[in-house]
């Protein structure tokens, strides 16, 4: 019984010791790359295994990255051409498989399988786009084994030629080994001459650890690509680069080809100072048409006009709270395009409203639709042509750039930045297009010369001779009638400075007729009249009072170095890498 035991024992133990013998691994990883003065490389790997029959069953097999991604998120893609695969010096059958980033070389018969022993592969292969190229060096950074084997490598070796004799003082190198992303440096210097250097690892490398060289070489001796050629290589790689590129200069060359032929203004006639504003068009209307649009500053026109003709007082409660009273008394106003339809609307459900009242924002934003519309029925397309159809198809162009971009972009670049960079520059000529292709008709043209006039009247200066030849008469009536075409022009400051010095009486907080001076406005009541004058009234109507209506009718809640200057070297890092495995 001992005996069996015994035997059982020997049995067991000699099962272990031979499954602990049975370790495939990598003994020597020798690689040898050859740099040519035209940028290219050679790379001859000598690979040298023990099998056991485990993984490595027919052969190895060895992953080559081809594809990269630049700084950019562009794809940056290198060569792979094999031109020599042997076994033990012999040559042998050898196929290659398309990965996402690269390609697989599977070494070996599918066939015939191994028998357990230390087999030899040696592959030569060419490839480009391996170098880079800065101010101080042109450096090779090459990950020699790659982090990806799943076997041990008791030791690993490189050794580099250069494409001419170098001086040795003038060679850069560094080296890294270690997991990806290690910046340990177990490698010793074995040899550097004139025509090459060689290093070597001095500790094994586990299972996913890797070898990496970083070898600058003075400038001079390698043919750099030209920007052409870089650019030319940037756009051949990534497809969405160049459909966005062509389609950004299409989507310009069509706008800039309806804006030459339909979005370009009449030419003006000439100004002459108009003293006599527009009896047909309101101020609201002139702002409306000069900027071929509706804004803010409109709305504030419109409500300005109103006050000037009597049908609304505007008081000032502080910095930024008016109160807008309506006065039915004065219902005989004559209104002007667009203001009847804003009066309706802001006074809807009462007679008074406040910028600040939660309530009455509502009615702000709905006389704001309300004159917007009233004026585009009125002005629109008489005055001035939006050409609405021909933006579309702009945007259309844009939408078909960006999509075709996205759909044709390749499997590893990543078009986050050129997205932005393209949808950036097609929203941006949308927007100027938009502005550019707004044009007013003949009649429109003619309404802005005589707006021009009007504005030149405004504000020629006292000390200018053309003064003399139209003359001023600084009385309250003459401040008030020309008020809303100053804002509509937006000279209302400029406007209102020339009467500061002579309607100097002090404006009444209160709206009682006894109270007041025929030389005050009666329909603007300061929060406070201490020093108050009429140019404090237009400089308080530009800023104050047109920035709080504004708001009260907005809707709520509207590698640049190499590594030896910036030491960003690392084990994984650089060309070459990948892996390998058995099969």
């Amino acid at each position: 019984m001992t005996r069996k035991i015994h035997l059982w024992i020997i049995v067991i133990f000699g099962l272990l010791f031979n499954s602990a013998q049975a370790v495939e691994e990598i003994k020597r990883f020798d690689s040898v790359i050859d740099i040519h003065a035209d940028s290219t490389l050679t790379v001859t790997e000598t690979i040298t295994v023990k099998a056991e029959g485990v993984n490595i069953r027919r052969g190895i097999y060895r992953e080559f990255p081809t594809n990269y991604q630049d700084k950019f998120g562009n794809n940056y893609q290198v060569t792979f051409d094999i031109d020599s695969v042997t076994q033990d010096g012999r040559d042998v059958d050898w196929s290659t498989k398309d990965l996402r980033n690269g390609v697989r070389l599977y070494i070996g018969d599918p066939d015939k399988y191994l028998k357990e022993g230390i087999y030899t592969y040696r592959i030569k292969y060419n490839t480009n786009n391996q170098l880079g190229f800065y101010d101080d060096v042109d450096q090779l950074y090459w990950n020699v084994t790659g982090n990806d084997w799943k076997f041990k490598i008791l030791n690993a070796s490189v050794t580099v030629n250069f494409p001419s004799e170098l001086p040795k003082e003038t060679i850069k190198h560094q080296a890294f080994s270690g997991y990806y992303g290690s910046n340990d440096s177990h490698v010793q210097l074995k040899s550097l001459t004139k025509t090459s250097i060689s290093l070597e690892t001095t500790r094994a490398l586990l299972p996913s650890q890797g070898f990496t060289i970083q070898i600058g070489l003075p400038k001079g001796h390698i043919s750099e690509p030209s920007g052409l050629d870089q650019f030319l290589r940037l756009l051949s790689q990534n497809r969405h680069l160049i459909i966005f590129l062509l389609g950004t200069l299409v989507t310009f060359a069509y706008y800039y080809y309806v804006w030459s032929k339909h979005g370009r203004d009449p030419k003006p006639g000439v100004i002459i100072p108009l003293y006599d504003p527009p009896k047909k068009e309101s101020p609201a209307a002139m702002r409306y048409i000069l900027n071929s649009g509706y804004d803010s500053k409109t709305f504030t026109t419109g409500l300005l006009s109103l006050a000037v003709k009597g049908y609304i007082t505007i008081q000032e409660l502080d910095d930024d709270n008016y109160v807008i009273k309506r006065h039915k008394k004065n219902s005989f106003v004559k209104f002007s395009a667009g203001e009847s339809s804003l009066e309706k609307a802001l006074f809807s459900e009462s007679d008074e409203v406040n910028t600040k009242s939660s309530t009455d924002k509502a009615g702000f934003r709905e006389a704001m639709v309300a004159h917007k519309k009233s004026l585009a029925s009125d002005y629109k397309s008489t005055y001035f042509k939006i050409n609405g159809r021909y933006i579309a198809w702009g945007l259309a162009l844009s939408a078909v750039t960006i999509l075709l971009g996205i759909n044709f972009k390749h499997p590893f670049a990543s078009i986050a930045i050129s997205f932005i960079v393209t949808g950036g520059t097609l929203m941006l000529m949308n927007i100027v297009f938009g502005i550019l292709l707004k044009a007013p008709t003949a009649i429109g043209r003619q309404f802005m010369d005589k707006a021009e006039g009007l504005k030149h009247y405004l504000t020629i200066a006292e000390t200018d001779a053309l003064r003399s030849r139209y003359p001023l008469d600084k009385t309250p009536q003459t401040f008030e009638r020309y008020l809303p075409y100053a804002f509509a022009l937006d000279v209302e400051k400029t406007w209102g400075d020339m009467f500061n010095d002579v309607l100097s009486p002090q404006l009444q907080p209160e709206a009682k007729d006894t109270a007041k001076t025929d030389m005050i406005p009666t329909w603007y009541l300061a929060s406070s009249t201490t020093g108050f004058g009429i140019g404090n009234l237009t400089h308080s109507l530009s800023d104050s009072f047109s920035a709080t209506v504004s708001s009260a009718a907005a809707p709520p809640s509207s590698s640049s170095s190499s590594g030896f200057s910036g030491g960003g070297g690392f084990s994984g890092g650089g060309g070459g890498g990948g892996g390998g495995g058995g099969w």
